[in-house]
């Protein structure tokens, strides 16, 4: 699973690709917070959400739960 972020834009954008299911663009909110940003939206893909995110997001880290209906499951990838 990768996250693509570029909070450096006027437009910040979030991507998320995992090999069995493609990618996902992240439409929602972003943050800032002391060491980062605070992620909270949706996964889309085709114009359709297929989850929502809430992750903690640092030059290192990216902490957090990935949901679609009653599953969720944990977010925990470091650079």
């Amino acid at each position: 699973m990768t996250l693509t972020l570029d909070a450096s834009s006027g437009t910040p954008s979030a991507r998320l690709f995992t090999p069995t299911l493609g990618t996902f663009d992240f439409q929602g909110t972003m943050t800032p917070e002391s060491g980062g940003l605070y992620l909270s939206g949706a996964l889309m893909q085709g114009g359709v959400s297929w989850s929502s995110l809430k992750a903690h997001v640092s030059t290192l880290k990216a902490r957090g739960v990935v949901s679609a209906g009653p599953l969720q499951w944990t977010l925990d990838l470091r650079r």
